[in-house]
Protein backbone atom coordinates (compact mmCIF):
# COMPACT_ATOMS: atom_id res chain seq x y z
CA UNK A 1 0.00 0.00 0.00
CA UNK A 2 1.48 3.31 -0.72
CA UNK A 3 -0.40 6.44 0.73
CA UNK A 4 -2.88 4.11 1.91
CA UNK A 5 -3.58 2.87 -1.64
CA UNK A 6 -4.33 -0.47 -2.40
CA UNK A 7 -0.85 -1.98 -3.81
CA UNK A 8 -3.06 -3.63 -6.82
CA UNK A 9 -3.68 -0.21 -8.08
CA UNK A 10 -0.20 1.47 -7.77
CA UNK A 11 0.43 0.23 -11.34
CA UNK A 12 -2.65 -0.92 -12.86
CA UNK A 13 -4.05 -0.09 -17.10
CA UNK A 14 -7.31 -0.21 -18.10
CA UNK A 15 -8.78 -1.16 -20.98
CA UNK A 16 -12.20 -1.52 -22.45
CA UNK A 17 -14.51 1.34 -24.16
CA UNK A 18 -13.66 4.67 -24.06
CA UNK A 19 -16.30 6.84 -22.01
CA UNK A 20 -15.30 9.71 -24.57
CA UNK A 21 -14.35 10.54 -27.82
CA UNK A 22 -10.83 12.04 -28.78
CA UNK A 23 -11.17 15.46 -29.81
CA UNK A 24 -9.47 18.80 -30.85
CA UNK A 25 -11.34 22.46 -30.58
CA UNK A 26 -10.34 25.51 -30.80
CA UNK A 27 -8.08 27.25 -28.94
CA UNK A 28 -7.89 31.14 -28.24
CA UNK A 29 -4.58 32.09 -25.77
CA UNK A 30 -4.74 30.33 -23.17
CA UNK A 31 -1.60 31.14 -21.72
CA UNK A 32 -1.18 32.68 -17.97
CA UNK A 33 0.51 33.57 -15.62
CA UNK A 34 0.41 33.44 -11.72
CA UNK A 35 1.33 37.45 -11.06
CA UNK A 36 4.01 36.70 -13.56
CA UNK A 37 4.34 33.25 -14.40
CA UNK A 38 3.85 31.14 -17.74
CA UNK A 39 4.21 28.11 -19.51
CA UNK A 40 5.22 26.80 -23.20
CA UNK A 41 3.77 23.68 -24.27
CA UNK A 42 1.21 22.80 -26.24
CA UNK A 43 -0.61 19.59 -27.18
CA UNK A 44 -3.29 17.59 -28.43
CA UNK A 45 -4.56 14.84 -26.31
CA UNK A 46 -7.90 12.43 -26.05
CA UNK A 47 -10.91 13.40 -24.50
CA UNK A 48 -10.11 14.43 -20.46
CA UNK A 49 -6.10 14.73 -21.45
CA UNK A 50 -7.14 18.55 -22.61
CA UNK A 51 -5.68 20.23 -25.79
CA UNK A 52 -2.85 22.20 -24.27
CA UNK A 53 -0.29 25.08 -25.18
CA UNK A 54 1.91 27.65 -23.89
CA UNK A 55 1.28 30.51 -25.26
CA UNK A 56 -2.20 29.54 -27.06
CA UNK A 57 -4.60 27.56 -26.28
CA UNK A 58 -6.20 24.54 -25.32
CA UNK A 59 -9.29 22.38 -24.84
CA UNK A 60 -11.36 19.08 -25.29
CA UNK A 61 -11.32 16.40 -22.45
CA UNK A 62 -10.02 12.84 -21.64
CA UNK A 63 -10.32 9.65 -22.33
CA UNK A 64 -9.52 6.03 -23.55
CA UNK A 65 -9.22 5.33 -27.41
CA UNK A 66 -10.01 1.95 -28.70
CA UNK A 67 -8.00 -0.68 -27.17
CA UNK A 68 -7.78 1.48 -23.90
CA UNK A 69 -4.91 3.09 -25.00
CA UNK A 70 -5.44 7.31 -24.41
CA UNK A 71 -3.77 9.10 -27.90
CA UNK A 72 -0.47 10.70 -27.02
CA UNK A 73 -0.05 15.09 -27.34
CA UNK A 74 0.43 16.02 -31.19
CA UNK A 75 2.39 19.29 -30.49
CA UNK A 76 0.92 21.72 -32.63
CA UNK A 77 3.34 24.53 -34.42
CA UNK A 78 0.87 27.28 -34.63
CA UNK A 79 -1.39 29.35 -32.63
CA UNK A 80 -5.10 28.34 -33.51
CA UNK A 81 -7.14 31.50 -33.59
CA UNK A 82 -9.90 32.60 -35.60
CA UNK A 83 -12.58 31.33 -37.20
CA UNK A 84 -13.22 27.54 -37.46
CA UNK A 85 -11.56 25.67 -40.51
CA UNK A 86 -13.77 22.04 -41.81
CA UNK A 87 -11.23 20.79 -39.35
CA UNK A 88 -13.69 19.97 -36.23
CA UNK A 89 -12.69 21.14 -32.86
CA UNK A 90 -10.14 23.60 -34.73
CA UNK A 91 -10.13 27.18 -35.33
CA UNK A 92 -7.93 28.74 -38.46
CA UNK A 93 -4.71 31.01 -37.49
CA UNK A 94 -6.00 33.19 -40.49
CA UNK A 95 -6.94 36.25 -37.59
CA UNK A 96 -5.49 37.87 -34.64
CA UNK A 97 -8.50 38.46 -33.14
CA UNK A 98 -10.30 42.10 -32.76
CA UNK A 99 -7.45 44.97 -32.02
CA UNK A 100 -9.20 47.31 -29.69
CA UNK A 101 -8.48 47.85 -26.22
CA UNK A 102 -9.61 45.88 -23.86
CA UNK A 103 -12.94 47.37 -22.58
CA UNK A 104 -13.20 48.70 -18.59
CA UNK A 105 -15.68 46.53 -16.63
CA UNK A 106 -18.59 48.78 -15.82
CA UNK A 107 -19.18 49.65 -12.32
CA UNK A 108 -22.89 49.16 -12.30
CA UNK A 109 -22.84 45.82 -14.13
CA UNK A 110 -26.27 44.89 -15.99
CA UNK A 111 -28.67 44.27 -13.42
CA UNK A 112 -29.79 40.35 -13.64
CA UNK A 113 -30.20 37.67 -11.22
CA UNK A 114 -29.13 37.04 -7.49
CA UNK A 115 -26.59 34.37 -8.92
CA UNK A 116 -25.80 33.12 -12.64
CA UNK A 117 -25.62 29.18 -12.09
CA UNK A 118 -22.26 29.21 -10.54
CA UNK A 119 -21.42 32.32 -9.64
CA UNK A 120 -23.53 35.01 -7.71
CA UNK A 121 -23.99 38.86 -9.10
CA UNK A 122 -22.51 40.78 -5.78
CA UNK A 123 -19.40 38.22 -6.10
CA UNK A 124 -18.93 39.24 -9.80
CA UNK A 125 -19.29 42.79 -9.12
CA UNK A 126 -16.77 43.03 -6.74
CA UNK A 127 -14.82 41.08 -9.35
CA UNK A 128 -15.58 43.90 -11.79
CA UNK A 129 -13.89 46.41 -9.19
CA UNK A 130 -10.92 44.81 -8.65
CA UNK A 131 -10.19 44.22 -12.07
CA UNK A 132 -10.75 47.99 -12.72
CA UNK A 133 -8.30 48.77 -9.86
CA UNK A 134 -6.31 46.34 -11.69
CA UNK A 135 -5.58 43.90 -9.29
CA UNK A 136 -4.66 40.45 -9.42
CA UNK A 137 -5.63 37.77 -10.29
CA UNK A 138 -8.70 39.03 -11.50
CA UNK A 139 -7.49 41.26 -14.03
CA UNK A 140 -4.50 39.28 -15.72
CA UNK A 141 -7.94 36.28 -16.33
CA UNK A 142 -10.41 39.04 -17.68
CA UNK A 143 -7.48 40.48 -20.40
CA UNK A 144 -8.03 36.43 -21.52
CA UNK A 145 -11.76 36.14 -21.39
CA UNK A 146 -12.21 39.17 -23.26
CA UNK A 147 -9.97 38.44 -25.75
CA UNK A 148 -11.15 35.15 -26.50
CA UNK A 149 -15.42 37.13 -26.42
CA UNK A 150 -13.57 39.28 -29.19
CA UNK A 151 -13.04 35.77 -31.01
CA UNK A 152 -16.27 34.35 -30.64
CA UNK A 153 -17.60 37.56 -32.41
CA UNK A 154 -15.86 36.66 -35.50
CA UNK A 155 -16.42 32.72 -35.25
CA UNK A 156 -17.95 30.93 -37.49
CA UNK A 157 -21.30 29.66 -36.13
CA UNK A 158 -21.52 25.99 -35.64
CA UNK A 159 -24.20 23.03 -35.85
CA UNK A 160 -25.12 19.66 -35.16
CA UNK A 161 -26.44 19.44 -38.87
CA UNK A 162 -23.08 20.13 -40.59
CA UNK A 163 -21.99 16.88 -41.40
CA UNK A 164 -24.94 14.93 -42.01
CA UNK A 165 -26.34 11.85 -40.35
CA UNK A 166 -25.57 8.85 -42.18
CA UNK A 167 -27.39 6.88 -39.41
CA UNK A 168 -29.50 8.97 -37.74
CA UNK A 169 -33.36 9.38 -39.22
CA UNK A 170 -33.44 13.12 -37.63
CA UNK A 171 -30.10 15.06 -38.33
CA UNK A 172 -30.97 17.10 -35.62
CA UNK A 173 -30.14 14.99 -32.98
CA UNK A 174 -26.68 15.42 -31.51
CA UNK A 175 -24.88 12.33 -32.76
CA UNK A 176 -21.31 10.74 -32.80
CA UNK A 177 -21.30 8.17 -35.23
CA UNK A 178 -19.24 8.17 -38.73
CA UNK A 179 -18.54 11.60 -39.83
CA UNK A 180 -19.94 13.45 -37.83
CA UNK A 181 -18.12 16.18 -35.56
CA UNK A 182 -20.98 17.11 -33.29
CA UNK A 183 -18.85 16.79 -30.19
CA UNK A 184 -16.37 19.46 -31.51
CA UNK A 185 -18.98 21.94 -32.46
CA UNK A 186 -20.45 21.44 -29.22
CA UNK A 187 -17.37 22.43 -27.45
CA UNK A 188 -16.83 25.28 -29.86
CA UNK A 189 -20.41 26.81 -29.46
CA UNK A 190 -21.07 26.46 -25.89
CA UNK A 191 -17.45 27.94 -25.58
CA UNK A 192 -18.20 30.86 -27.45
CA UNK A 193 -22.15 31.50 -25.81
CA UNK A 194 -20.33 31.71 -22.42
CA UNK A 195 -17.46 33.92 -23.64
CA UNK A 196 -19.41 36.29 -25.29
CA UNK A 197 -21.86 35.95 -22.49
CA UNK A 198 -19.86 36.69 -19.59
CA UNK A 199 -18.20 39.31 -21.78
CA UNK A 200 -21.51 41.34 -22.18
CA UNK A 201 -21.79 41.23 -18.19
CA UNK A 202 -18.69 42.86 -17.22
CA UNK A 203 -18.65 45.79 -20.51
CA UNK A 204 -22.07 45.89 -20.90
CA UNK A 205 -21.49 46.25 -24.54
CA UNK A 206 -24.29 44.98 -26.57
CA UNK A 207 -22.36 43.15 -29.24
CA UNK A 208 -21.79 40.59 -26.77
CA UNK A 209 -24.98 39.63 -25.92
CA UNK A 210 -26.50 39.83 -29.02
CA UNK A 211 -23.63 37.19 -30.33
CA UNK A 212 -24.39 35.60 -27.42
CA UNK A 213 -27.99 35.44 -28.49
CA UNK A 214 -27.25 34.71 -32.28
CA UNK A 215 -25.32 31.59 -31.11
CA UNK A 216 -27.83 30.27 -28.90
CA UNK A 217 -30.91 30.49 -32.03
CA UNK A 218 -28.22 29.20 -34.41
CA UNK A 219 -27.65 25.99 -31.85
CA UNK A 220 -30.83 25.52 -30.54
CA UNK A 221 -33.97 27.18 -32.48
CA UNK A 222 -32.76 28.04 -36.23
CA UNK A 223 -35.02 25.21 -37.75
CA UNK A 224 -32.22 24.54 -40.45
CA UNK A 225 -29.38 24.08 -37.77
CA UNK A 226 -30.90 23.56 -34.13
CA UNK A 227 -30.09 20.54 -31.91
CA UNK A 228 -33.55 18.73 -31.06
CA UNK A 229 -33.55 19.41 -27.15
CA UNK A 230 -32.52 15.00 -26.53
CA UNK A 231 -30.47 13.96 -24.48
CA UNK A 232 -30.96 10.35 -25.50
CA UNK A 233 -28.35 9.91 -27.79
CA UNK A 234 -28.14 6.18 -28.96
CA UNK A 235 -29.28 3.22 -27.31
CA UNK A 236 -31.16 4.50 -24.33
CA UNK A 237 -27.82 6.12 -23.27
CA UNK A 238 -26.53 9.50 -22.72
CA UNK A 239 -22.86 10.20 -23.45
CA UNK A 240 -20.51 12.47 -21.34
CA UNK A 241 -20.09 14.50 -24.57
CA UNK A 242 -23.41 16.22 -23.81
CA UNK A 243 -23.16 16.80 -20.10
CA UNK A 244 -19.68 18.24 -20.01
CA UNK A 245 -20.67 21.05 -23.14
CA UNK A 246 -24.61 21.73 -22.91
CA UNK A 247 -24.63 23.47 -19.54
CA UNK A 248 -22.23 25.96 -20.73
CA UNK A 249 -25.24 26.98 -22.89
CA UNK A 250 -27.54 28.20 -19.91
CA UNK A 251 -24.15 28.94 -17.54
CA UNK A 252 -24.17 32.02 -20.45
CA UNK A 253 -27.62 32.48 -20.72
CA UNK A 254 -27.67 33.07 -17.64
CA UNK A 255 -25.38 36.34 -18.21
CA UNK A 256 -28.38 37.91 -20.53
CA UNK A 257 -31.23 37.93 -18.39
CA UNK A 258 -33.74 40.19 -19.75
CA UNK A 259 -31.67 41.31 -23.04
CA UNK A 260 -33.77 43.67 -25.47
CA UNK A 261 -31.98 41.20 -28.23
CA UNK A 262 -34.18 38.13 -27.09
CA UNK A 263 -36.91 39.23 -28.60
CA UNK A 264 -35.79 41.33 -31.09
CA UNK A 265 -33.74 38.97 -33.52
CA UNK A 266 -37.10 37.23 -34.31
CA UNK A 267 -40.30 39.04 -32.90
CA UNK A 268 -40.63 35.99 -30.73
CA UNK A 269 -39.83 36.03 -26.94
CA UNK A 270 -36.14 33.48 -27.26
CA UNK A 271 -35.34 33.63 -23.79
CA UNK A 272 -38.47 31.57 -22.78
CA UNK A 273 -38.38 29.50 -25.84
CA UNK A 274 -34.82 28.48 -24.32
CA UNK A 275 -35.76 28.20 -21.06
CA UNK A 276 -38.32 25.38 -22.39
CA UNK A 277 -35.53 23.84 -24.74
CA UNK A 278 -33.71 23.32 -21.43
CA UNK A 279 -36.66 21.72 -19.61
CA UNK A 280 -36.63 19.35 -22.61
CA UNK A 281 -33.31 18.49 -22.57
CA UNK A 282 -33.18 17.60 -18.99
CA UNK A 283 -36.29 15.62 -18.98
CA UNK A 284 -34.83 13.92 -21.77
CA UNK A 285 -32.01 12.50 -20.09
CA UNK A 286 -32.44 8.62 -20.43
CA UNK A 287 -32.77 6.59 -16.90
CA UNK A 288 -29.01 5.77 -15.93
CA UNK A 289 -27.65 2.11 -16.58
CA UNK A 290 -26.43 0.56 -13.41
CA UNK A 291 -23.08 0.75 -14.54
CA UNK A 292 -22.90 4.73 -14.40
CA UNK A 293 -21.59 5.27 -10.82
CA UNK A 294 -18.12 7.05 -11.15
CA UNK A 295 -17.27 10.81 -13.01
CA UNK A 296 -20.08 9.97 -15.83
CA UNK A 297 -22.73 10.09 -13.27
CA UNK A 298 -21.19 12.84 -11.28
CA UNK A 299 -21.37 14.55 -14.45
CA UNK A 300 -25.09 13.84 -14.82
CA UNK A 301 -26.02 15.39 -11.63
CA UNK A 302 -23.90 18.52 -12.37
CA UNK A 303 -25.94 18.65 -15.94
CA UNK A 304 -29.17 17.88 -13.71
CA UNK A 305 -28.04 20.98 -11.05
CA UNK A 306 -27.15 23.84 -13.15
CA UNK A 307 -29.66 23.41 -15.95
CA UNK A 308 -32.31 23.41 -12.32
CA UNK A 309 -30.28 26.63 -11.57
CA UNK A 310 -30.67 27.84 -14.64
CA UNK A 311 -34.84 27.30 -14.65
CA UNK A 312 -34.98 28.29 -10.56
CA UNK A 313 -36.57 24.95 -10.35
CA UNK A 314 -36.53 24.19 -6.67
CA UNK A 315 -37.72 20.79 -7.59
CA UNK A 316 -35.06 19.45 -9.59
CA UNK A 317 -32.61 21.44 -7.07
CA UNK A 318 -33.55 19.47 -4.14
CA UNK A 319 -33.54 15.69 -6.80
CA UNK A 320 -29.87 17.05 -8.21
CA UNK A 321 -28.41 17.60 -4.30
CA UNK A 322 -30.26 14.26 -3.02
CA UNK A 323 -28.48 12.57 -5.64
CA UNK A 324 -24.82 14.32 -5.02
CA UNK A 325 -25.43 12.76 -1.15
CA UNK A 326 -25.99 10.24 -2.91
CA UNK A 327 -29.50 9.62 -1.26
CA UNK A 328 -31.73 8.96 -4.61
CA UNK A 329 -30.88 6.86 -7.38
CA UNK A 330 -28.17 4.49 -5.88
CA UNK A 331 -27.31 1.46 -7.62
CA UNK A 332 -29.85 -1.17 -7.10
CA UNK A 333 -27.14 -4.09 -6.58
CA UNK A 334 -24.63 -1.86 -3.55
CA UNK A 335 -26.92 -0.09 -1.96
CA UNK A 336 -24.23 0.07 0.83
CA UNK A 337 -21.79 1.63 -1.47
CA UNK A 338 -24.45 4.54 -3.35
CA UNK A 339 -23.32 6.65 -6.30
CA UNK A 340 -21.79 8.76 -6.59
CA UNK A 341 -19.39 8.14 -3.35
CA UNK A 342 -19.56 3.81 -4.58
CA UNK A 343 -15.85 4.29 -5.28
CA UNK A 344 -14.59 6.74 -2.55
CA UNK A 345 -11.97 5.03 -0.16
CA UNK A 346 -10.31 6.38 2.93
CA UNK A 347 -6.46 6.90 2.46
CA UNK A 348 -4.00 7.65 5.40
CA UNK A 349 -4.03 11.22 6.99
CA UNK A 350 -8.01 11.73 6.46
CA UNK A 351 -7.40 11.67 2.70
CA UNK A 352 -9.19 10.08 0.29
CA UNK A 353 -9.25 8.35 -2.89
CA UNK A 354 -11.81 7.53 -6.32
CA UNK A 355 -10.74 4.05 -6.60
CA UNK A 356 -12.18 3.47 -10.02
CA UNK A 357 -10.16 7.03 -11.82
CA UNK A 358 -7.28 5.68 -10.34
CA UNK A 359 -7.75 2.70 -11.79
CA UNK A 360 -7.61 4.18 -15.16
CA UNK A 361 -5.19 4.43 -17.86
CA UNK A 362 -4.53 7.92 -16.72
CA UNK A 363 -5.70 7.75 -13.38
CA UNK A 364 -3.88 11.77 -12.88
CA UNK A 365 -5.89 13.68 -15.22
CA UNK A 366 -9.78 11.11 -14.17
CA UNK A 367 -9.21 11.78 -10.83
CA UNK A 368 -9.09 15.67 -11.15
CA UNK A 369 -12.07 14.63 -13.76
CA UNK A 370 -13.82 13.07 -10.99
CA UNK A 371 -12.93 15.73 -8.33
CA UNK A 372 -14.50 18.71 -10.74
CA UNK A 373 -17.85 16.70 -11.28
CA UNK A 374 -18.16 16.92 -8.02
CA UNK A 375 -17.13 20.37 -7.14
CA UNK A 376 -19.71 21.67 -10.13
CA UNK A 377 -22.80 20.46 -8.10
CA UNK A 378 -21.00 22.05 -5.03
CA UNK A 379 -21.05 25.37 -6.72
CA UNK A 380 -24.47 25.24 -7.98
CA UNK A 381 -25.28 24.41 -4.42
CA UNK A 382 -23.43 27.20 -2.91
CA UNK A 383 -25.62 29.77 -5.13
CA UNK A 384 -28.45 28.36 -3.50
CA UNK A 385 -27.28 28.35 0.58
CA UNK A 386 -27.12 24.85 0.63
CA UNK A 387 -23.69 23.20 2.16
CA UNK A 388 -22.64 20.18 -0.28
CA UNK A 389 -19.04 21.16 0.50
CA UNK A 390 -19.42 19.84 4.03
CA UNK A 391 -21.12 16.88 3.82
CA UNK A 392 -19.90 13.46 4.88
CA UNK A 393 -20.18 11.14 2.67
CA UNK A 394 -22.04 7.48 3.42
CA UNK A 395 -18.97 5.46 2.40
CA UNK A 396 -16.60 7.80 4.00
CA UNK A 397 -15.94 6.32 8.08
CA UNK A 398 -14.21 9.37 9.05
CA UNK A 399 -15.92 12.67 10.10
CA UNK A 400 -15.75 16.05 7.57
CA UNK A 401 -15.86 17.04 4.46
CA UNK A 402 -15.54 13.86 1.91
CA UNK A 403 -14.71 16.41 -1.04
CA UNK A 404 -11.69 18.32 0.92
CA UNK A 405 -10.47 14.38 1.88
CA UNK A 406 -10.02 14.33 -2.26
CA UNK A 407 -8.47 17.56 -2.77
CA UNK A 408 -6.19 16.43 0.38
CA UNK A 409 -5.09 13.57 -1.28
CA UNK A 410 -4.50 15.10 -4.83
CA UNK A 411 -2.90 18.14 -3.62
CA UNK A 412 0.59 16.68 -3.00
CA UNK A 413 0.97 15.00 -6.59
CA UNK A 414 -0.41 18.40 -8.63
CA UNK A 415 2.63 20.22 -7.13
CA UNK A 416 4.49 17.35 -8.18
CA UNK A 417 3.88 15.33 -10.30
CA UNK A 418 6.83 13.19 -10.25
CA UNK A 419 5.04 10.96 -7.25
CA UNK A 420 2.42 9.88 -9.35
CA UNK A 421 2.54 6.70 -9.24
CA UNK A 422 -1.10 4.99 -10.40
CA UNK A 423 -2.47 4.38 -14.55
CA UNK A 424 0.57 5.81 -16.67
CA UNK A 425 1.95 7.89 -14.32
CA UNK A 426 2.07 11.79 -15.26
CA UNK A 427 5.29 12.00 -17.41
CA UNK A 428 2.88 13.10 -20.16
CA UNK A 429 0.93 15.76 -18.55
CA UNK A 430 1.89 19.58 -19.82
CA UNK A 431 2.53 22.81 -18.35
CA UNK A 432 -1.30 23.40 -19.48
CA UNK A 433 -2.70 20.83 -18.20
CA UNK A 434 -1.66 21.28 -15.29
CA UNK A 435 -3.15 24.90 -15.50
CA UNK A 436 -6.58 23.53 -16.10
CA UNK A 437 -6.56 20.82 -13.37
CA UNK A 438 -5.78 23.18 -10.88
CA UNK A 439 -8.86 25.53 -12.02
CA UNK A 440 -10.84 23.15 -9.26
CA UNK A 441 -7.94 23.85 -6.61
CA UNK A 442 -8.72 27.37 -7.40
CA UNK A 443 -12.37 27.13 -6.19
CA UNK A 444 -11.11 24.99 -3.16
CA UNK A 445 -8.71 27.77 -2.09
CA UNK A 446 -11.92 30.16 -2.47
CA UNK A 447 -13.85 27.85 -0.03
CA UNK A 448 -11.31 26.88 2.45
CA UNK A 449 -8.63 29.31 2.18
CA UNK A 450 -5.77 26.66 2.15
CA UNK A 451 -2.13 27.33 1.79
CA UNK A 452 -1.98 24.37 0.19
CA UNK A 453 -4.23 24.94 -2.32
CA UNK A 454 -3.33 28.42 -3.00
CA UNK A 455 0.27 26.49 -3.83
CA UNK A 456 -1.13 24.22 -6.24
CA UNK A 457 -2.80 27.27 -8.17
CA UNK A 458 0.62 28.71 -8.03
CA UNK A 459 3.05 26.08 -8.88
CA UNK A 460 0.57 25.47 -12.29
CA UNK A 461 0.42 29.31 -13.18
CA UNK A 462 -2.94 31.82 -12.82
CA UNK A 463 -4.91 32.52 -14.51
CA UNK A 464 -6.46 28.71 -14.30
CA UNK A 465 -8.67 27.74 -17.10
CA UNK A 466 -11.59 25.07 -16.90
CA UNK A 467 -12.15 23.59 -19.66
CA UNK A 468 -15.52 22.33 -19.13
CA UNK A 469 -18.03 25.16 -17.62
CA UNK A 470 -15.88 27.94 -16.14
CA UNK A 471 -13.64 29.50 -18.80
CA UNK A 472 -11.33 31.78 -16.91
CA UNK A 473 -11.66 30.30 -13.39
CA UNK A 474 -9.20 33.04 -11.72
CA UNK A 475 -11.60 35.62 -13.03
CA UNK A 476 -14.99 33.78 -11.29
CA UNK A 477 -14.33 32.05 -8.98
CA UNK A 478 -9.95 33.46 -7.44
CA UNK A 479 -10.18 34.49 -3.80
CA UNK A 480 -14.20 35.02 -3.08
CA UNK A 481 -12.61 35.92 0.52
CA UNK A 482 -10.86 38.91 -0.85
CA UNK A 483 -14.07 40.21 -2.36
CA UNK A 484 -15.32 41.82 0.74
CA UNK A 485 -12.21 43.69 1.65
CA UNK A 486 -13.36 46.65 -0.64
Amino acid sequence: MTDGIPRELESSREGGQAELETDRRSGSERAGEDDGGSDNARSRRSVLAFLASGTAGLTGCFGVGSGGESQRPTPLETELTGTPTSTSGTRSNSRTGRQSPTPTPTLTPVPSRDHYVYVGHDELKAVAERVRDGRKPWVNAYTRAIRDADEALEMEARSVVDDGAPNWDDPHRFGKDENRHDYHAAIDMTTAVRDTALAYWFTGQDEYAERAIDLLYHWCHDPETRMKPDGNMADNNTGIELFVTIPKLWYGAAFLDGHPYWTEKTGDDLEATFADWVGSFVSSIPAPKYYQYNNIWAWRIATLASAASYLDDQSRLEKAFCMWRGKCETVAHDKERPRPWSQYRPSLSGKGYLKRELAREDGFGYHVYGMKALTMTAEVARQHDVDLYGYNAPTDPGDGSTLRKLFEFMSPYMKLPSRWQWGKGSDSVTNFEMKTYASVFEIAHSLWESPEYLSVVRSAGRPTYDIRHLGWTSLTHANRFDLSDG
